[in-house]
């Protein structure tokens, strides 16, 4: 049997339960928001589960790099597989390599939108447009929808095949006087207006994960859950979510060493002192796993019970220190975090981090364990 030092436990069917009650919930259908290595899952394996499984259709990554790379692994091209962030110099070369790759881009300026009308004299790419509803990170700006539809109008088009905007505030609770709230009602006017002009909206889209929660923008045709679909929320604590989801991943790291400790005792790097005696255990997970350097001090609610991180988390282990009389064997393993989402969620609130932080750095050692349960 080979030692694993540290894995990560991944239940696909916690992933297809909550693609279903998203849709479910929803009504509506997906883009499944898989950069960043699927949020740490494992991007080929979740895509090509999420594809063949869940029958999802339409995948969300950050760059042309993300995709051409799952293009080419998977050698799958019936898929819809959209570029959210980086489009590079968006020239004509890059032009062409979405068009053969099967790659679609999502306009955010009038620049990348002039050069999308001239590529399409020749070539044909579909047209996902963002808006920038106040967000003011990417996205068309306009000030009023009809200036909005005078210049779509002025440059030929006459379609639009996806329209969207992004929420900055959605884990906030939702009301009139909310951000969101707002930049929706700017979202739906500037659709209107579209409309109105003759212009066609073949797709919408507006909800991320908070809103999904929360259920605004069901009236599009699409959701784009990025953390939810893999279970964890970002709701703040006050606000109940609308979806039941499961937390997609668990990890846990094998034992290294275990001894009594005395209070007042220095530990590792910097000598930190402990201020209270017990049986320190040292696990084979650290900062070159992807374990934040933040959980020092975090409260751990472990298989073998409740244990404080202690000292500076290494590159290749992390000291956990339990009461005294808790006796584990070098060998044994440590869950890190479990499979319920309030998990993670509380360690990320200790940590003073997001739990996108913890999942999307999830080191390439660490060993993904895929299983139906």
């Amino acid at each position: 049997m080979l030692f694993n030092r540290v894995k990560l436990k991944i239940n696909l069917q916690h992933l297809k339960q909550n693609v279903e009650n998203i849709i479910s919930v929803s009504g509506c259908q997906l883009i499944a928001m898989i950069k960043a290595n699927a949020y740490g899952h494992g991007l080929i394996e979740v895509y090509n589960f999420l594809k063949n499984e869940c029958q999802v259709n339409d995948f969300g990554l950050a760059s042309i790099e993300e995709a051409v790379y799952l293009r080419k692994v998977t050698n799958d091209y019936r898929t819809r597989l959209i570029i959210f962030s980086d489009i590079g110099s968006f020239d004509e070369e890059a032009l062409l390599m979405c068009k053969n790759e099967k790659i679609i881009p999502v306009i955010s300026s009038y620049e990348d939108l002039d050069k999308w009308c001239l590529f399409k004299k020749n070539h044909s790419i579909p047209l996902y447009l963002k808006l920038n509803t106040g967000m003011n990170r990417l996205g068309i700006p306009f000030d009023d929808s009809s200036q909005l539809a005078h210049e779509l109008i002025k440059r030929g088009i006459t379609k639009v095949d996806h329209l969207m905007t992004h929420f900055s505030s959605s884990e906030l609770k939702l009301c009139e006087q909310s951000k969101s709230f707002h930049q929706y009602e700017k979202f739906k006017s500037a659709k209107n207006e579209l409309v109105k002009n003759n212009i066609t909206i073949k797709e919408s889209s507006v909800a991320n994960s908070g809103a999904i929660e929360q259920g605004l923008g069901f009236d599009e045709t699409h959701v784009r859950p990025g953390i939810i679909l893999y279970g964890a929320s970002v709701l703040a604590d006050e606000i109940k979510s609308k979806i039941q989801t499961n937390l997609v991943s668990s990890m846990e790291a094998s034992v290294i060493s275990s001894f009594s400790v005395q209070k007042g005792s220095e530990i590792g790097y910097g000598d930190v002192v402990i201020d209270r005696s017990g049986e320190l255990v040292l696990v084979s997970v650290g900062y070159g796993d992807g374990i934040p350097t933040r959980m020092s001090g975090v409260t751990l609610k472990t298989n073998k019970g409740e244990g404080v991180v202690v000292g500076r988390i290494n590159m290749d282990m992390t000291s956990i220190l339990f009461p005294n009389g808790k006796k584990i064997k070098k060998g044994e393993t440590i869950k890190i975090w479990g499979s319920d989402a309030s998990d993670l969620n509380r360690i990320s609130k200790e940590a003073k981090i997001i739990p996108y932080e913890i999942l999307c750095n999830v080191g390439q050692r660490v060993k993904k364990e895929y299983f139906l349960n």
